[in-house]
């Protein structure tokens, strides 16, 4: 499943350059659920804006079937980072912690 998640994630920063990293928090296995976090640059400027950003990521892999035709089988929640902080589905707001995985960053020579 990790590199689905690495297919994933490269193509969601393809759909939206704002974005410089992604990475999966959590354990893949101790989940039904993959949990990746978005960093954007800028950061949007409040939740709000967070959360339509992503939404927006979402709407995209729903029509196109992104997570689908890279085999993705456990459903994709999307979060994004402000500052230290990790905005997370359903309001939760965690600190940024060290289990995280990864998946594409411009760093590492993702490509636009």
């Amino acid at each position: 499943m990790l590199e689905q998640a690495k297919q994933y994630a490269a193509e969601l920063a393809r759909w939206d350059q704002r974005i410089i990293e992604i990475v999966a928090i959590g354990s893949f296995a101790e989940t039904d659920k993959l949990n990746l976090v978005c960093t954007f640059v800028p950061e949007p400027v409040g939740d709000s804006a967070g959360f339509f950003w992503v939404v927006n990521l979402l709407v995209r892999d729903e029509y196109e079937q992104l997570s689908q035709l890279v085999g993705l089988d456990n459903p994709v929640d999307l979060g994004f980072k402000i500052g230290e902080d990790i905005y997370l589905p359903g309001g939760e707001i965690v600190k940024e912690t060290e289990e995280q995985i990864r998946l594409w960053s411009i760093d590492d020579g993702g490509e636009l």
